[in-house]
């Protein structure tokens, strides 16, 4: 597990001043927009400080210290931005995706019964879909809903599921 996240992607300048348009890859804007610090790369070596920040349509608009005009914010267009994980508040068992990715996907009722492992996870807007790389190359999905993800466990790298018979049957 890294301490950086990627958080999102720097799209285009907002009015005169040196404001930003980003497109949150995290929940919401507002994670974004709670934070003091971002940074751009994955090592937390670069960071750029929020002087300030709000939601705006499904993006936030972001004002970084020093980035004072058009033409000097305009460098930062395209540029993938970075949380420190350390820097936000939530419950104790908060699980990211970029955590899940990688880890075997293994029968919940017999562990020696390897699916396949994690390649991705998507929102249907009901409920988190985990992506299933499975044994024969072909990816298979399992709603994280209805119970399929019985358990999951960082430290042994495995989501535990129980999928139903058939479900990877038209896997692509």
């Amino acid at each position: 597990m890294g301490r950086y996240l990627e958080a999102g992607k720097i799209v285009s300048t907002h009015a005169v001043h040196g404001t930003l348009k980003v497109m949150p890859w995290c929940d919401s804007p507002r994670v974004l927009c709670g934070l003091k610090k971002l940074y751009l790369d994955e090592k937390g070596s670069n960071s750029l400080e929020i002087e300030e920040a709000r939601p705006h349509k499904n993006g936030a608009l972001i004002k970084f210290r020093g980035y004072d005009d058009i033409e000097t914010s305009r460098k930062l267009i395209e540029r993938v931005l970075w949380l420190d994980r350390e820097d936000l508040e939530l419950e104790e068992d908060t699980i990211f995706v970029a955590d899940l990715i990688g880890l075997s996907a293994v029968d919940a009722e017999d562990t020696s019964k390897v699916y396949g492992q994690v390649v991705d996870v998507t929102n249907n807007g009901a409920q988190d879909i985990y992506h299933i790389l499975l044994e024969n190359g072909k990816t298979g999905m399992i709603p994280a809903a209805g119970g399929m993800v019985q358990g999951i466990d960082l430290d042994s790298g495995l989501v535990r599921i129980l999928p139903v018979e058939g479900l990877f049957d038209n896997a692509y």
